[in-house]
C-alpha cells in the first residue's frame, strides 16, 4: 500500500461519523411514537455518555430534513441557542460556531456533515469538552416522520459525567417539544425567548 493510499484510508477514517449503539425499531415502538410518546435510551461507550431520543412529527421526511439542515434558522427553535455562525463550508461539511444563551456554557465549534435525505451528523472541532458526537436521523413513517436525535459527550473533567448526562436529558425534553412545534407549524413557530438582536451574533 503506497503512501497516498494510506493517507486516503486514514482521512476517510477520521471523517467517518461516530457509530451510536444499535437500537431496533419494532412495530410496537412505532405505534407508541405515532401516538405522541418520546422514547429515549441512555448509553456509555469508550468514555462517552450519551442519550438517543426518538419522536414523531406530522410532516413529510423531505421537509423535516430541509428544516434541520437549515442551520441559520436553528436559534429560532433550539433550546438555549443564542446564535450560530457559519465559519466554513467545504463539500458536505459546514463548520459552525455556536453561542449559548446560558451564562456558564462556553462557545464551541462543530463540524456538521449533511447526507440528504436521511442524516445529518456532527463532531467537535473546538470545544471545552473533550469529545462531542451527534446526529439527526430522519425515518419516513406513515402519516409523518420519526426523528432520531443522538448526542454523546466526553467532558474531559469539565463536569462530572453524571451531570453532563443529566443536562442532556433535560435539554432533550425541551428539544423534542421545540423541534416538533417548529416543524409541524411549517417552520413558523419560534420559541418565546428567541432574541434576534445583532448582539447575539458570534464575533
Amino acid at each position: 500500500m503506497d503512501a497516498g493510499t494510506v493517507f486516503s484510508v486514514l482521512a476517510a477514517a477520521l471523517l467517518a461519523p461516530y457509530t451510536f449503539p444499535a437500537w431496533p425499531l419494532p412495530e410496537a415502538d412505532i405505534a407508541r411514537l405515532t401516538t405522541g410518546q418520546t422514547l429515549h435510551k441512555d448509553f456509555e461507550d469508550d468514555g462517552l455518555k450519551g442519550v438517543i431520543l426518538r419522536f414523531f412529527v406530522k410532516a413529510e421526511a423531505a421537509f423535516v430534513y430541509r428544516t434541520l439542515a437549515n442551520v441559520e434558522e436553528m436559534p429560532k427553535y433550539m433550546p438555549s441557542l443564542g446564535a450560530i455562525k457559519v465559519l466554513e463550508v467545504k463539500g458536505k461539511m459546514k463548520r459552525l460556531e455556536y453561542r449559548s444563551q446560558l451564562p456558564l456554557v462556553p462557545d464551541f465549534v462543530l463540524d456538521r456533515y449533511f447526507e440528504p435525505p436521511k442524516r445529518i451528523w456532527w463532531t467537535k472541532h473546538k470545544a471545552a469538552y473533550k469529545r462531542i458526537e451527534g446526529s439527526w436521523d430522519i425515518i419516513p413513517a406513515e402519516g409523518g416522520t420519526i426523528i432520531q436525535y443522538s448526542l454523546a459527550v466526553e467532558t474531559g473533567g469539565l463536569l462530572p459525567s453524571w451531570a453532563a448526562l443529566e443536562i442532556q436529558k433535560q435539554g432533550g425534553r425541551d428539544l423534542v417539544r421545540n423541534v416538533t412545534r417548529h416543524i409541524e407549524s411549517g417552520g413558523k413557530w419560534i420559541r418565546s425567548d428567541y432574541n434576534p438582536r445583532k448582539e447575539q451574533t458570534p464575533n
